[in-house]
């Protein structure tokens, strides 16, 4: 991770655009500054150690900020996405690792720094090779092995991917990123064990990831959908902890769209069929309009979004705009 003092400051400095409205300038500005800073202590240090160091976290400071001003970048779950431009600081934070890495070969930071970049650039040989020689410069650091884990897990080997992960919550038991990994990993074999790892992902820390926040409402509201395919069971009827689960996804529901792009609105439909769970009906009708909003004209699916929007405007006795949503619904059908 970047250094603490400069994460303390990013998130004072994002308080302070929340509550003014400014938009990104304070963190914009708070980088800078931190990129000057940070340079004038590589000119200043006095050893190659403390120079690989400054190195180290001058590479973190580019790393963190391309995030914040690129949102295109993909991350290390996202290899397919092609359509990503260069970014010139994750370059930047390119050759800080290794300029970092030739001055103090046993600088276990830089060697995870270069993996992270190399993941994002999907120079896939690259980062495995940085992982693991983080791995070896630091035995008893876990972040290096859950970053090798989420990058196996992005390749598509998930046993190497679950052994990585594994090591990281060995070293390290309250690491978030070795819960997330593993909660992935359970996602996609199907394994029964998703919906807590999620939960554990969510409370192990109190904030959230997004891609955390979406997994876990998918999840309850696949295993509430479930429930209620199954006949065996009584239908309405929930425990006590299942609807402290149905709402604690309806939370991170609404913190995924609050934060993350959605730009297909598929975050939105997710909230919309949990609050349909909980019977919020006009709630859901509203988070379902937003959805439609954000589906392209051209995807195939949008007539699912408009009946969506018609149950719960039903359900909402808004008899009127139900019909018209699902006259759209069938009409994108061609029924």
């Amino acid at each position: 991770p970047m250094p603490t003092y400069l994460a303390d400051a990013v998130q004072t400095a994002a308080r302070e655009e929340r509550v003014s409205g400014q938009g990104n300038g304070y963190v914009e500005q708070l980088f800078v500054l931190a990129g000057r800073a940070t340079r004038l202590r590589v000119m200043l240090a006095g050893s190659a150690v403390l120079a690989s160091a400054a190195w180290t976290d001058l590479g973190f400071v580019y790393y963190e900020h391309s995030t914040r001003v690129d949102s295109s970048l993909p991350r290390l779950l996202q290899q397919d996405d092609e359509s990503s431009e260069p970014s010139p600081l994750l370059d930047a934070a390119a050759a800080c690792a290794l300029a970092a890495i030739q001055l103090d070969g046993a600088n276990a930071r830089a060697y995870n720094l270069q993996g992270t970049v190399a993941s994002l650039a999907r120079n896939a040989g690259l980062a495995q090779h940085a992982f693991i020689m983080a791995t070896r410069r630091a035995s008893l650091s876990a972040l290096p092995w859950a970053n090798l884990g989420f990058l196996y897990l992005a390749h598509g080997d998930v046993e190497l991917g679950n052994k990585a992960f594994a090591r990281a919550q060995m070293l390290e038991p309250d690491l978030y990123a070795g819960w997330l990994g593993q909660a992935l990993i359970a996602e996609q074999v199907g394994s029964a064990e998703c919906v807590e790892l999620f939960e554990a992902c969510l409370l192990l820390e109190g904030v959230s990831t997004e891609i955390a926040d979406f997994g876990y409402a998918l999840q309850v509201w696949r295993a509430a959908a479930a429930r209620f395919a199954d006949t065996s069971k009584p239908t309405g009827v929930r425990s006590h902890s299942e609807q402290n689960r149905l709402l604690l996804a309806i939370y991170a529901a609404r913190r995924y769209v609050a934060r993350a792009d959605d730009s297909q609105g598929v975050g939105h439909h997710v909230l919309g069929m949990l609050l349909e769970q909980n019977d919020e009906y006009e709630a859901a009708a509203d988070a379902y309009a937003r959805a439609l909003d954000r589906v392209s004209a051209s995807d195939e699916r949008l007539w699912i979004a408009w009946a969506s929007l018609a149950r719960a405007q039903c359900s909402a006795q808004q008899y009127s705009d139900a019909v018209s949503s699902y006259a759209r619904a069938a009409e994108l059908l061609d029924v």
